[in-house]
């Protein structure tokens, strides 16, 4: 679980679900379609790990600014808390770092939570009125959150279950002794 600091810090990173958040709140009169391109861009140009929580973000978002199903207000929640409990902690963890090289293992599951975002963020749009902010906000997210999918379906996911490296003991290749040291019996042995 992700404490409240933690999705503080997480919403702050990344200005895709800020700019999503504020698309919702503003609506039409704030509109100019130039919001709606840098929200298309930011969630193309980004990797799929941070468009993930990026989705998880404007989810929330989303059911907290417009009124949509309680059915469809229910899967969306579940699926963010659980992709902002999967991966938020690795993410502000490699923030912190400024490396962002440990999401290999958890591509597998990437992609089945990309897909779920498109299908969910698809029904949100097609429930809501046609032109309107939030069904271009939805469909941009669906389309986002599909070609993301696609991309990790196209990705080879190599992951090596092996050790990093194997620790080997070092043994002394030279050793001094003064007069007055008794080695020990085992340390000329031969392996």
């Amino acid at each position: 679980m992700v404490s409240d600091s933690d999705l503080a810090r997480l919403y702050l990173s990344l200005e895709g679900a800020q700019l999503v958040r504020d698309l919702l709140i503003e609506g039409d009169a704030q509109s100019d379609g130039f919001d709606l391109d840098l929200l298309a861009s930011l969630l193309s140009e980004c990797p799929p790990e941070k468009c993930l929580l990026i989705l998880a973000c404007s989810a929330g978002a989303l059911c907290d600014h417009i009124d949509i199903d309680p059915s469809l207000k229910l899967s969306l929640k579940l699926l963010a808390g659980d992709v902002l409990d999967d991966y938020a902690p690795l993410y502000l963890a490699h923030l912190k770092s400024r490396k962002m090289d440990g999401f290999e293992g958890q591509m597998i599951y990437m992609q089945e939570d990309l897909e779920g975002f498109a299908e969910l963020f698809a029904l949100a749009g097609d429930l809501s009125e046609l032109d309107s902010i939030p069904y271009q906000v939805c469909a941009i997210l669906s389309d986002q959150a599909c070609a993301q999918a696609e991309y990790l379906e196209g990705e080879d996911i190599d992951i090596d279950y092996s050790m990093d490296h194997v620790i080997e003991a070092e043994k002394p290749s030279l050793i001094i002794f003064s007069d007055n040291v008794i080695p020990f019996p085992g340390l000329f042995r031969k392996p």
